[in-house]
C-alpha cells in the first residue's frame, strides 16, 4: 500500500506550480495602472519645469547682454528699427537677438525681412556670444518648448522665441521713430516688461472688449504648462525674470498693465 501520508508531504515539481489566478492578475494591473498614474504627471510636470527654468536661464544671460548694451550705448536701449542690406529701414520687434527666419506663414513682404535680418544684424547679438556669421545659429535665443507655433517654431520662422517690447501703438521701449529709450525713462523698471517670450506682447495687445474671441489664438503661443493660464516667462527693467500672467485690463488698472507687470514704460 502506498504511504499517503509520505504522499502528502512530497514536494510537486516545478513545472506545476501553482499559476496566478485571473483575479490576482487582474490585481497587478490595477497596481501598476495606478502607479502609473501617479508617477507620470510628476514625470511630465518636472520635465516641463526644467523646460521653464532652462527658458528663464537663456533671458537672464539675455538680460547680461543687455546690461552690456546699455553700458556701451549711453543707457539706451537697442533701436526697434534696423537697416537692411536691400530692404533698407524696417521695424520689428526682432531686431534685438537671433539668427536669420524662415519667414514660414508669414506676407511676402514680412518675410523677407526676417530673411534678411540674419546674425551678423541683430544688436545684441555681440554681447550673447557674437560676432556671428548672418546664417549662423544663435541659440540663446531659442525657448526648449518653442516648438508649438504654427507648423514650425517661433525660433525657425522668426530667428528668436523672444521679441523686445517695442510696438509703436503705446509707449513702450521705442520712442515711436523707432530709437531706443533711456533705461531712466521707464517709471517702475520692476514690473516694465522688457524681453518676452513670443505671444506676450500678442497678449498684451487684447483688450477687454475681445478677450473672448482672441484667447483661443493665443494657446499656441503657450508653451509651458501653466494650468491653462496665460502665463509668459519675462524679463523685467529690473532684470528679474519670472513666469507672469497676462489678461486683458484689470479693474482698476490701465491697460497693458497688471498688478504684477506693465508693457507701458509710463505707468508704475
Amino acid at each position: 500500500m502506498f504511504d499517503t501520508q509520505i504522499m502528502t508531504k512530497r514536494k510537486c515539481p516545478s513545472h506545476c506550480a501553482k499559476a496566478f489566478t485571473l483575479i490576482e492578475l487582474l490585481v497587478v494591473i490595477a497596481i501598476i495602472a495606478l502607479l502609473v498614474g501617479i508617477i507620470l504627471p510628476a514625470i511630465t510636470k518636472a520635465r516641463d519645469f526644467a523646460a521653464s527654468s532652462s527658458c528663464q536661464s537663456n533671458l537672464h544671460h539675455i538680460n547680461s547682454g543687455i546690461r552690456m548694451y546699455l553700458t556701451s550705448n549711453n543707457a539706451y536701449f537697442p533701436p526697434f528699427i534696423i537697416e537692411l542690406p536691400t530692404l533698407g529701414p524696417e521695424h520689428t520687434e526682432f531686431t534685438w537677438l537671433g539668427k536669420a527666419g524662415s519667414g514660414e506663414g508669414e506676407d511676402g513682404h514680412t518675410a523677407a525681412v526676417l530673411q534678411e535680418m540674419g546674425a551678423d544684424l541683430r544688436y545684441l547679438n555681440p554681447y550673447l556670444g557674437g560676432p556671428f556669421q548672418k546664417n549662423a545659429e544663435v541659440k540663446i535665443a531659442q525657448c526648449p518648448s518653442d516648438a508649438k507655433s504654427r507648423s514650425k517654431s517661433g525660433y525657425e520662422i522668426c530667428g528668436s522665441s523672444y521679441e523686445s517690447n517695442n510696438p509703436t501703438s503705446y509707449d513702450s521701449l521705442n520712442d515711436g521713430l523707432g530709437n531706443g529709450i533711456k533705461l531712466t525713462q521707464i517709471a517702475s523698471p520692476s514690473k516694465m516688461v522688457i524681453m518676452a517670450e513670443y505671444g506676450a506682447i500678442l497678449a498684451a495687445d487684447i483688450t477687454s472688449a475681445n478677450f473672448d474671441t482672441a484667447k483661443e489664438g493665443l494657446k499656441k503661443y503657450i508653451w509651458h504648462n501653466t494650468g491653462g493660464k496665460y502665463r509668459w516667462n519675462i524679463l523685467f527693467g529690473d532684470g528679474h525674470v519670472t513666469a507672469t500672467e497676462i489678461l486683458p485690463p484689470y479693474d482698476g488698472y490701465p491697460d497693458r498693465t497688471g498688478p504684477n507687470h506693465t508693457f507701458d514704460r509710463d505707468q508704475k
